[in-house]
């Protein structure tokens, strides 16, 4: 089966295909600015997000990729993640300094925020492979304060119980949750600010507690698409699938 990568960039969105760099326009409404999350599991449409106007904040629409008007499915809504089984969507919602985690049908029925208070920033949310739990970064806004010092949690999606995976002060807004392993990022300490590495930690993934240390799986120079500083991210950072100026999804 091909791979086909969807991203957008200050042109427009666009379909492409990786083995043979094939590139065609998605085809959109005028004036409907989409950036692609993620494929959804019928492997024709993508989960865009989207801003209807100025004032407004974003929106998580559903966009066939053979045309057609794109379908809302959250009037807001952003770094959204579906779940193995292709049945439900993570997503966040809210401000910068105060935001929820939401969990919805793929359709966008029977919405609900199953976590967020006052205060709590949230990033990154991934599920795990059988789709039982949901990994995120989450820390609490401080008025006064600059940035935040996020922890990786782990919630669990029947009871929504929450428990603390690891704690870090460096840790950068991205996280990968692999069959056994959870991918997460790392600034470096000075001198060596402007590196980050990408991490890797073995998990359970039936009790979600690591098993050993996390270990280094790759090192990049300059912060790309992370935005932190002195170990605090920033609620204005970029988030994992966005490359500079371009948000990107893949499908394979």
């Amino acid at each position: 089966m091909e791979s086909t990568l969807a991203f957008s960039d200050d042109t427009g969105s666009y379909l492409r295909q990786i083995d043979t760099g094939e590139t065609h326009p998605l085809t959109l409404p005028a004036g409907f600015k989409a950036m692609p999350v993620c494929w959804l599991p019928d492997g024709s449409h993508i989960l865009v997000t989207s801003v209807a106007g100025p004032a407004q904040r974003a929106g998580l629409w559903q966009v066939s990729t053979v045309g057609g008007s794109p379908r809302k499915l959250s009037g807001e809504g952003r770094e959204a993640a579906v779940s193995p089984d292709g049945s439900q969507i993570v997503f966040l919602k809210g401000a910068a300094k105060s935001q929820e985690l939401w969990l919805m049908r793929v359709d966008g029925d029977q919405s609900r925020k199953i976590a967020g208070e006052l205060g709590d920033l949230f990033r990154a949310p991934v599920w795990s492979a059988d789709g039982k739990q949901i990994a995120f970064l989450r820390g609490v806004y401080h008025h006064e304060e600059y940035g935040v010092e996020p922890q990786i949690e782990i919630l669990d999606v029947a009871s929504l119980e929450r428990k603390v995976f690891m704690s870090r002060a460096r840790f950068g807004p991205a996280l990968a949750w692999t069959n056994d392993h959870l991918v997460y990022v790392l600034d470096e300490l000075p001198p060596n600010q402007n590196d980050s590495n990408v991490w890797s930690v073995r998990i359970d993934p039936h009790t979600g507690k690591p098993l050993g240390h996390g270990h280094a799986a790759y090192i990049w120079s300059g912060k790309g698409p992370i935005s932190q500083q002195r170990g605090r991210w920033k609620t204005a950072g970029l988030r994992k699938t966005e490359l500079a100026t371009r948000c990107i999804c893949c499908q394979s």
